[in-house]
């Protein structure tokens, strides 16, 4: 299965249309050049750094048949 991951900092549109075209799935926000608000997810360096590993690493599991 294909995931693609969008930055919360970039405008989306130009990956979810070549999502389509490939029929990758969602695998979530990465946070790259910002952090999120402060009850967010992403708060701090650390906070952002395992939010995205968390989200890839996911994306990388192959699914249970």
């Amino acid at each position: 299965m294909k995931f693609y991951f969008i930055e919360t900092s970039n405008d989306p549109r130009l990956v979810q249309q070549i999502a389509n075209a490939t029929g990758a799935q969602p695998g979530g926000k990465l946070y790259a050049e910002a952090l999120s608000v402060r009850d967010g997810p992403a708060p701090t360096y650390a906070q952002m750094f395992r939010h995205n590993i968390d989200f890839l690493a996911k994306a990388m599991v192959p699914p249970s048949n």
